[in-house]
């Protein structure tokens, strides 16, 4: 029995050592943690103060982190830390100046599964740092962030997260947008240099290097190279509508009807969606000529989406062609419900009435709409109204038309055969 007892207070003797030794080191845990969210209830408000929605935030001492930095590098120390811990101590450190030492931290902690740590490291400019996966990742964050931005009316911040997008990832749509934001600001340079990144960057077996190669094709008014481009691209592409789309279109600037209707034919096979390309394809058999085709696909435009303005236009141009004249003036009419501005519509209105509804002022009035919708009318409007002004005999008028034609570039032959027409109609004085 007394042995028995012994055995049974010794037991009891060392679970309390157990017990207490636990308790110690619970203890210790448990004051770190504390240190540790005490240290970030300090560091995230003013991380987000400073810094929380810049791309590229500056690197300099804007707060006293000392305190922090120590805490959290003695969390990091330990086997247990998580590495949401690392991307802490990074953003600390960015905040007091050390640079090179938070995006050390922020590096780790990418390496240990941490995507937000990644997320710094590319907000820095250390996009080279971040792993490819989560590059995508963080690459379309980035386009769906400029989206919002550009539908906000904020244009500067959208194309910031643009840049942000097209640097983590050399996708088109990224670098469609920030090359058309340059565009719009006079930046024709910056904008090639958009798609000759791309065209360096990727490898032909990427739809997005011909993407990128047509767009430069493009820009050089190399219209059949353009086409060939944007074909071989849908050829790779796992969605190549826009491909097909561009590629029709572009065989249009060449005149390469044929080209154009097999490209339209295979973009409305690609996509759910086909209103914009039952509109283009309908367009393209109107200019080969196969009217009956047109309209067809022009209805089947129309009736997928009745808001979409190009379905109407085209119809309207497709039966001035064929002279149904009110038919075309009721689509370009109900075309310009949908987009008032489109002077494109309101100059073949103008030559509805003009030749086949014979309706002079009518014509002129839409012609001049259409003239004074563009910054640079084509001369060949001018020269257009100038002619039908002459065959009213409002020579005075006709003579301005003519030399707002001239203004505009037009041939001097041209000017030479009206200037005749003047003369015979107006006597010489006109």
């Amino acid at each position: 029995m007394l042995r028995q007892s012994y055995m049974n207070r010794q037991r009891l003797g060392l679970l309390a050592v157990i017990v207490l030794f636990t308790l110690v080191v619970r203890g210790g845990a448990i004051e770190s943690v504390w240190s540790q969210n005490m240290a970030l209830k300090q560091l995230l408000p003013a991380w987000l103060v400073h810094h929380g929605q810049l791309i590229h935030p500056p690197c300099q001492p804007l707060a006293e982190m000392t305190a922090v930095i120590n805490l959290l590098q003695s969390g990091v120390v330990q086997a247990s830390a998580p590495p949401r811990l690392q991307t802490h101590l990074g953003r600390a450190l960015w905040m007091q100046g050390d640079c090179n030492e938070a995006i050390h931290y922020w590096q780790q902690a990418v390496q240990g599964g941490e995507p937000f740590a990644g997320y710094e490291l590319a907000r820095v400019g250390e996009v080279d740092l971040v792993p490819s996966e989560l590059r995508l990742i963080l690459a379309e964050q980035a386009y769906h962030q400029a989206v919002n931005l550009r539908d906000a009316g904020n244009q500067p911040a959208s194309q910031i997260w643009y840049r942000q997008a097209f640097d983590l990832a050399l996708q088109h749509r990224s670098a469609s947008a920030l090359a058309v934001q340059f565009e719009r600001q006079g930046q024709v340079a910056q904008a090639q240099a958009v798609w000759h990144k791309m065209v360096d960057g990727l490898s032909p077996a990427d739809a997005d290097y011909w993407w990128a190669t047509a767009q430069l094709d493009q820009s050089a008014s190399e219209w059949m190279a353009a086409a060939e481009a944007y074909t071989q691209g849908a050829k790779l592409s796992a969605d190549p509508y826009e491909y097909w789309l561009s590629a029709g279109r572009a065989w249009e600037k060449t005149s390469q009807w044929d080209q154009a209707v097999t490209a339209y034919e295979e973009a409305v096979g690609a996509t759910p969606y086909p209103s914009v390309a039952y509109a283009d394809l309908g367009l393209g058999y109107s200019n080969r000529g196969d009217y009956q085709q047109a309209l067809q696909y022009l209805s089947l435009a129309r009736d997928a989406d009745p808001k979409y303005d190009r379905p109407y236009y085209y119809l309207g141009l497709t039966y001035f062609r064929m002279q149904e004249f009110e038919n075309a003036r009721r689509n370009l009419e109900l075309a310009l419900e949908r987009n008032p501005d489109d002077a494109s519509v309101m100059h073949v209105l103008a030559q509805v009435w003009s030749t086949g509804l014979n309706q002079p002022e009518l014509a002129d009035m839409w012609q001049m709409r259409a003239i004074t919708k563009l910054d640079s009318p084509p001369a060949t409007w001018w020269l257009e109204l100038g002619d039908w002004r002459l065959a009213q005999r409002q020579c005075a008028s006709a003579a301005q038309a003519y030399a707002a034609a001239r203004s505009a570039g037009a041939n001097e032959s041209a000017l030479r055969s009206r200037k005749a027409k003047q003369v015979e109609q107006c006597g010489s004085s006109r």
